[in-house]
């Protein structure tokens, strides 16, 4: 049942133009839904939001999970600069997480519902962790594994 449904859905998501609605709770909003429709599927468009949607639904068909992560990265000090490989200053972002990088509590008994954390592994060079933090790490030395080094390139894959 769970698979039907999912090729379903799949079909309705990649290849319709995903779109928000908006409605006025309060009777003083009435009239600025179209607005808000606007601007909402205007940044729908302008972060790339259909295209790493289809990354994610691939995600599930290959690996039974899909994960997006999306936010508002926002530092006063850091306007308009780059703050990672994925998203800048100031911006909403949605990004894919890939599988691979993803793990849950493993006393999750049926769904992401029950459990209690879930972690994104994220590897940043020590020049990162010095330029942001204003640390010292001359003398730490990368303990990265061998097979991880390649995942520090891009935590995030869009």
């Amino acid at each position: 049942m769970g698979h039907p449904m999912v090729k379903t859905l799949q079909a309705a998501l990649a290849f319709r133009n995903p779109r928000l609605k908006a409605k006025a709770r309060k009777s003083e909003f009435e009239g600025r839904e179209s607005l808000c429709e606007n601007v909402l599927n205007y940044t729908l468009v302008d972060i790339g939001y259909k295209k790493v949607l289809k990354k994610i639904i691939r995600d599930v068909h290959l690996f039974g999970i899909g994960i997006g992560k999306s936010g508002y990265d926002f530092k006063p000090s850091m306007a308009g600069k780059v703050h990672n490989e994925y998203t800048n200053i100031d911006s909403v972002y949605f990004g894919r997480v890939s599988p691979f990088k993803f793990l849950i509590d493993p006393d999750a008994t049926d769904n992401l519902y029950d459990a209690q954390f879930c972690i994104e592994i994220i590897i940043k060079p020590k020049e990162y962790w010095e330029e942001e933090y204003k640390v010292d790490l001359k003398g730490v030395t990368s303990h990265i594994p061998e097979y991880l080094k390649d995942w520090s390139k891009n935590s995030i894959v869009n």
